[in-house]
């Protein structure tokens, strides 16, 4: 049996102070398009450093250079970079540790921005409405139980005046799975997967394909319940105005069961089949238009609430 050296909760968690911020993040580098190729770790930068990187993964780059040939977007591949920190994120260039953050944004490659220039994210968008500190806590391929597990880390730790959540689909699950003996470095890896794609090769395939056959139609529906309310209370908790939605039809229906309407922005509608220009430079996700509509949502979403409170 392989020799355990740290508990789940602190891989997971681990303690209120910087390696929690990078624990709970778990994201350990880009693919760094340059001529030699080579994958650059982002825990190497040190707290004054970022990095410049061209795609968010590999599969990104072949999307995007599909897209770029087949004229499915107006973007060329110069036009988008991503800044990140030590932390993995793709900054505002705050310190997330130490500095005050106004509004944290949660989701997946939707928040991110995956594909299209900083300033055109919604996060981004959003923060220049209000003229506000901000942090893009996006991480592509996130599932609903992974934004989750990181607002449970840092909401209680940087209490923030608000907090705004696009939610994805509920079909994707973070799996955790045993490293494997020739890890030296950690006990547990961290899998965003999405029901019926596993890998298709490498160590994290057969987890995946073992955890799809263990599902009933009802587990993930079940689990975006728990997962909502568990963000609901705990804003509700720590006094953080809440916002929230998602660019899943059916996601964006339930949410109406949980959430007080006046938490519930506007869909995020994107990807119109006919306009290049509300297309990223991936070809799949939503370029500059959806963006700046979803940035409006969120603005009348915010403006409700306020008349509500008054």
């Amino acid at each position: 049996m392989k020799e355990i050296r740290g508990s789940l909760h602190t891989y997971l968690y681990s303690d209120k102070s910087e390696t929690s911020f990078e624990s709970f993040l778990k994201r350990e580098f880009f693919i760094v398009t340059d001529n030699d190729k080579v994958e650059t770790k982002i825990a190497d930068l040190k707290k004054d450093e970022f990095l410049e990187v061209t795609y968010s993964s590999e599969n990104e780059k072949e999307r995007s250079q599909i897209a770029i040939r087949d004229n499915l977007t107006l973007f060329k591949e110069e036009d988008v970079s991503y800044r990140v920190n030590r932390l993995g994120i793709r900054t505002s260039g705050i310190d997330l540790v130490k500095d005050y953050t106004h509004t944290l944004m949660a989701g997946d490659s939707f928040t991110f921005g995956e594909g299209i220039p900083y300033k055109m994210t919604w996060p981004y968008l959003i923060s220049k409405k209000y003229n506000c500190s901000f942090e893009n806590l996006g991480y592509p391929g996130a599932s609903i139980s992974k934004i989750a597990r990181i607002l449970t880390t840092i909401l209680p730790i940087k209490k923030p005046k608000r907090v705004v959540v696009l939610f994805p689909t509920s079909g994707r699950q973070e799996l955790v799975i045993d490293a494997p003996p020739s890890s030296n470095d950690r006990d547990y890896y961290t899998i965003n997967y999405q029901a019926g794609f596993p890998p298709k090769e490498g160590t994290f395939r057969q987890p995946c394909i073992d955890y799809e056959k263990s599902l009933t139609s009802h587990v993930d529906k079940l689990d975006m319940y728990k997962n909502f309310y568990i963000i609901k209370l705990l804003a509700d908790s720590l006094g953080i105005e809440l916002v929230v939605s998602s660019w899943d039809t059916e996601v964006y229906k339930e949410l109406f069961n949980v959430f007080d309407e006046s938490q519930i922005a506007g869909h995020f509608h994107y990807l119109a089949k006919d306009k290049k220009n509300d297309k990223a430079r991936d070809g799949m996700h939503p370029g500059e238009n959806p963006n700046i509509i979803f940035a409006d949502a969120i603005e009348r979403a915010i403006g409700k609430r306020k008349q509500k409170d008054r």
